[in-house]
């Protein structure tokens, strides 16, 4: 994965190269093994407002059970690095103050990079090509505009009062520590975060049926999609034969294959 990066980065002429994966929060120990200097941005969210913004992507899931849960993983994963990684190697940043306040928070985002601040970071959408991936996908359609200052606090007018419930019950955790403030009430109920398995299979069900809704909907407008599609079986091919090769070395050492 990395090597990938490190062709492209020398190949345009880079210094250095990012990866803005949210899954990367997962990788943490393997990437310092392999760059012991890199630096990580805790880019995080109010978990309602992605909720909102999950149902229309393909790249969530879209129940905002699914969608706290998994928010709440990666969040106990960034807080616990955040007290653990050194300052000059972590940095928490808020979508919120981001948009609100666009150019101090990406000079102290250079600052934290050791970058040279330039005013173009705050036209990133005036390029071409934030114009052509905008063209490319509707997830995407967000990087051919400039920051989005009423892009917050959504779920007020957006969500139920019952899923704005349940998101706080399942995150209330890293609600309180990241200082998100609760709209249903200052505690929220604990037994929604724990739904029995009739509840769990109908959050399951209505997960599938947006699925389904939102994938009909690229496959008709988005101009990326027989791409992606032909990367998610790439992606599975490779995993197949991943696991494959390590039952063939499996047995090779147990001495069932010659």
């Amino acid at each position: 994965y990395a090597a990938v990066h490190e062709l492209y980065r020398r190949q345009r002429g880079k210094a250095r190269w990012g990866c803005k994966s949210t899954f990367m929060i997962h990788e943490v120990a393997a990437v310092l093994t392999a760059f012991p200097n890199a630096q990580f941005i805790h880019l995080v969210r109010d978990p309602r407002d992605v909720a909102v913004s999950a149902r229309r992507s393909v790249f969530n899931h879209f129940h905002p059970y699914f969608v706290a849960r998994l928010w709440t993983i990666e969040q106990e994963k960034a807080l616990d690095l955040e007290a653990t990684l050194t300052p000059a190697s972590f940095l928490r940043l808020h979508y919120e103050d981001l948009i609100a306040e666009p150019e101090a928070r990406i000079r102290a985002l250079c600052e934290f990079l050791g970058e040279e601040f330039e005013p173009g970071m705050l036209s990133f959408f005036d390029t071409d090509e934030a114009r052509r991936s905008a063209s490319l996908c509707g997830d995407w359609r967000n990087t051919g505009r400039g920051f989005m200052q009423d892009n917050a606090r959504k779920f007020v007018r957006e969500l139920k009062p019952g899923e704005i419930a349940l998101i706080e019950a399942v995150g209330e955790k890293p609600m309180r520590a990241l200082g998100y403030p609760f709209w249903s009430g200052s505690s929220p109920r604990p037994d929604l975060a724990r739904p029995d398995s009739l509840r769990m299979l109908g959050y399951l069900l209505e997960d599938y049926r947006q699925k389904a809704q939102v994938e009909w909907a690229s496959f008709r407008r988005d101009r990326n999609y027989r791409l992606r599609v032909r990367k998610w079986a790439f992606l599975a091919w490779l995993r197949a034969r991943g696991r494959w090769n390590r039952v063939v070395a499996a047995c090779r050492a147990s001495g069932g294959l010659r």
